[in-house]
């Protein structure tokens, strides 16, 4: 399978350029939404010392090839873990930064409709479905509201930590079925944080606002 059929693919080129803006050289870098390893590839090609992917789906079927080269040539750099959620991957893991591109709560699927359809010949409606039976019942995509409160609560954990946290904050987009309207993450996450812009949909999550007391508000997540 290619990485292609990931519901949610992160773009190589954006998340490259993110990793080389964030200066992650000489830094342990942990992707806990790895997918296909898009964030990790970009990491490793910003000489951060180590970087360290996990996921809780198992995603071993759709690494993009130049992870995959990585990881059959045993490279020292980079590590990755399937099955684990995403709070104890980051409890179990040293790291220095959090780069991560979670999962979207409003949809299944999302990504370039156009390159889905050329090279796969599949619509997103046929991707949402052959996802849909697949994905396990605890992953957060689509989720809505517990994805949310889900990442509000895995950021304050890091910030706690004192992690630097870079996270993609996309708008909703793609799975038409399942999106009512343009829902955006990081409007959500500026009511929360302070939030600084690096590139694309990327952003640098800096410090709680207020000193966290929204977070009484907020759902802690099961781990």
């Amino acid at each position: 399978m290619t990485y292609k059929w990931h519901p949610q693919p992160t773009s190589l080129k954006i998340a490259t350029i993110v990793a080389k803006k964030a200066s992650m050289r000489g830094q342990r870098v942990l992707d806990p939404f790895c997918g296909t390893g898009a964030c990790l590839i970009a990491a490793v090609r910003a000489r951060a010392k180590e970087v360290v992917g996990s996921d809780l789906e198992d995603w071993s079927e759709y690494l993009r090839p130049e992870l995959r080269t990585m990881l059959e040539c045993g490279s020292p750099v980079v590590r990755v873990y399937w099955g684990l959620d995403a709070m104890e991957a980051v409890r179990r893991f040293e790291h220095d930064i959090l780069f991560t591109d979670p999962p979207n709560p409003w949809a299944i699927c999302g990504g370039c409709w156009v390159t889905v359809l050329r090279d796969l010949g599949l619509t997103f409606y046929d991707l949402r479905r052959y996802w849909l039976s697949k994905l396990r019942p605890d992953n957060l995509m689509g989720k809505g509201s517990k994805a949310v409160s889900y990442l509000m609560r895995l950021v304050k954990h890091e910030l706690d930590e004192g992690r630097r946290v870079i996270i993609n904050l996309f708008s909703a987009h793609g799975d038409v079925i399942s999106t009512a309207g343009r829902q955006d993450l990081a409007r959500i996450l500026k009511s929360l944080f302070i939030i600084k812009h690096i590139h694309s949909n990327f952003y640098q999550v800096m410090a709680l606002k207020n000193g966290g007391e929204p977070f009484a508000r907020i759902k802690a997540p099961e781990t």
